[in-house]
């Protein structure tokens, strides 16, 4: 987790105190007003999904996006994958219980419009290395966890 001045250091992102990068991936736009139903969001430049609705936005500007204490503003970066544990139902934001040495079920999730290579290593000892083809909606992977694909349409 990191606030996004320091990954993006070429933008003005001083003035948001409340958003911040989880991983390389998303963008985590949390709700810190009680009973709000929308909030602002900054995107830094480039293609950013709403990890929730799949809505496309082009960055490098502020945007205004329903929010609440149920479903977070998350978004997620153009061409980049994410490794998720996710619950039985395999539905994000499932209950996953509290094992944080192994998986319930993984899940990646990939946002790609171009081909893409990428490495996840991930909080239990697992290294990644995919290699993305947008086109054919193929991923092959060097590792040794399986896992379900979910992509996201851009």
């Amino acid at each position: 987790m990191r606030a996004l001045q320091l990954e993006y250091p070429d933008e003005d992102f001083y003035h948001c105190y409340d958003q911040f990068m989880l991983g390389d991936a998303l963008l985590v736009a949390p709700v810190i007003k009680e009973g709000v139903q929308s909030r602002k969001v900054t995107l830094p430049a480039g293609i950013w999904t709403d990890f929730w609705t799949h809505d496309v936005y082009e960055g490098n500007r502020t945007i205004e996006v329903l929010a609440d204490v149920h479903q977070i503003p998350v978004f997620i970066k153009e061409n980049t994958a994410v490794l998720l544990n996710v619950g039985e139902s395999g539905q994000v934001g499932g209950h996953v219980g509290n094992d944080v040495t192994q998986y319930t079920q993984p899940k990646l999730i990939i946002a790609a419009k171009d081909d893409f290579q990428q490495t996840i290593r991930d909080h239990v000892g697992n290294t990644l290395h995919l290699t993305v083809n947008a086109s054919a909606r193929s991923v092959t992977c060097e590792g040794e966890l399986a896992f379900e694909i979910e992509w996201i349409e851009l």
